[in-house]
């Protein structure tokens, strides 16, 4: 998508919520792509609540949120997958994914 890049003194990054970075933003004529990523340098496992910091890999989440100035607004998010430490874990549940209240598992797709 071609644009310019806005200037940070637009405030936008007082828009994201808590707990995410906001690496840059990016205006279309007809879209603005806010790209973030996780703040926390650990993640919880859902199952047994072992806190991990040894990231498996990373992936990219994307949102549609309501227009903004007459402009579609999508939200780029960097998620991590960690690993979880605890001894005798199965190799398949071993990834716990960074959670975010932004972004569901079934949120709707950009």
């Amino acid at each position: 998508m071609g644009g310019r890049a806005m200037r940070s003194g637009t405030g936008v990054a007082s828009l994201v919520p808590t707990g995410l970075v906001v690496d840059g933003v990016v205006q279309g004529e007809d879209a603005i792509v806010v790209a973030a990523h996780g703040a926390a340098a650990t993640a919880a496992c859902p199952l047994c609540g072992t806190v991990s910091e040894r990231v498996h890999s990373r992936y990219i989440r994307q949102a549609a949120d309501l227009p903004w100035a007459g402009r579609c607004v999508r939200l780029r998010l960097v998620v991590r997958r960690f690993l979880c430490d605890l001894p005798g874990r199965v190799a398949s549940s071993r990834n716990v994914t960074q959670r975010s209240r932004v972004a569901f598992p079934a949120g709707r797709a950009a």
